[in-house]
């Protein structure tokens, strides 16, 4: 496998590159005998040793070339235990073989936040869906479930929720995504329309209004709990008509021009007025 470097790291390019920084800060040039070359080389020195720790830590977030107990780490994910004395190249190439042609870490980490209590969806962007992220950064979207188990529906996470599915990311027994995960919230978009029915007849209107706006609502707080849904105008229909006082056949719907959800985005009820014909 190629090696591949994550954090240049030419001593020649820093010792060069502090040099020009302080000759343009002090306005002067240096020359090499000058006592401020001294603190100079110690300064590149210690920077070429960070990055060289930067890019070993960054390694490791690689299963291509993680090494020693992050490695690991990377089998369990797997389920791809290290034979005894089995090399990190041997096992490397192993847990490659046992991936190959499997979603990996993304559906790996998608199904351990949607196991996190509170977690309705997740959108999980990276360098690839969004070339503006940095190296090794991910972009995670949830929606979040609220309300009572009769009246579940999804919301925009909030902190108690990025604590739980950050805990749990990042938790010894699973492994770490990346170098670092953003949280951006999830983005509601209202669907709205008409609706105008029939009720049996007698049937009080104020508990027909009722008992549409309830499967109007379940309908909608369905939806809203994943970021694939789509407005379904027949599944609609069908609930409404199940709706207690509702004539059968009366139902017609007018959902006209219903918005495109973007990445992030998920679909609420808008305004949906209920007109009851005589």
């Amino acid at each position: 496998m190629a090696e591949k470097e994550f954090i240049p790291n030419d001593p020649e390019q820093i010792l060069s590159d502090i040099i020009a920084d302080y000759q343009q800060r002090a306005g002067m040039t240096l020359n090499p005998a000058d006592p401020e070359r001294i603190v100079i080389d110690c300064m590149a020195y210690r920077e070429m040793i960070l990055r060289g720790e930067m890019e070993r830590l960054m390694r490791q977030n690689f299963v291509q070339y993680a090494s020693g107990d992050d490695l690991d780490t990377w089998g369990q994910l797997f389920n791809v235990p290290r034979f005894e004395w089995e090399a990190d190249d041997d096992y490397r190439l192993r847990i490659l073989a046992a991936t190959r042609g499997n979603a990996g870490t993304l559906e790996a980490y998608r199904q351990r936040i949607l196991g996190v209590p509170g977690v309705a969806d997740i959108r999980i962007v990276r360098k690839s869906d969004d070339n503006t992220l940095p190296p090794g950064v991910v972009r995670l979207i949830p929606i979040m479930k609220a309300g009572t188990d009769e009246a579940m529906h999804g919301e925009p996470h909030n902190a108690d929720l990025e604590l739980a599915i950050r805990e749990s990311i990042y938790a010894g027994d699973f492994g770490i995504m990346g170098v670092t995960a953003v949280f951006q919230s999830a983005v509601k978009v209202p669907v709205s329309g008409g609706v105008s029915l029939r009720g049996i007849l007698n049937f009080p209107r104020q508990m027909l209004l009722d008992n549409v706006n309830e499967k109007i609502g379940q309908y909608f707080n369905a939806l809203s709990l994943s970021f694939d849904s789509e407005v379904g105008v027949y599944d609609l229909q069908r609930a409404i008509l199940s709706a207690e006082g509702v004539l059968s056949g009366s139902v017609a719907l007018s959902f006209v021009n219903v918005p495109v959800k973007q990445p992030g985005e998920f679909y609420v009820k808008g305004a949906v007025p209920i007109t009851i014909l005589s």
